[in-house]
């Protein structure tokens, strides 16, 4: 499911985000960005104030997505469009 992340363009990740609808498409998108996703936000876990006594390293991703969901403003969407601009 993890892939790695080269690069892309503005359009695509509003498009994709806009298309958050559950989509074919756009779950074929997510997947292949996540990878991207999780890593910035295992960076911005060790950086918070909320969780100093958390090493972020060892966090399963679906620990990592409910940390965000519960702390990023704007939640896991939110984060995924910041990680890939």
């Amino acid at each position: 499911m993890a892939q790695v992340y080269d690069s892309i363009q503005l359009a695509h990740v509003a498009e994709a985000l806009e298309d958050m609808d559950g989509s074919q498409r756009t779950a074929r998108w997510a997947g292949t960005h996540e990878a991207t996703a999780l890593e910035f936000a295992r960076e911005w876990i060790a950086d918070c104030g909320w969780a100093d006594d958390v090493d972020a390293r060892l966090l399963t991703d679906a620990q990592v997505r409910r940390g965000v969901e519960r702390h990023y403003d704007g939640g896991w969407r939110a984060l995924m469009y910041d990680a890939l601009l």
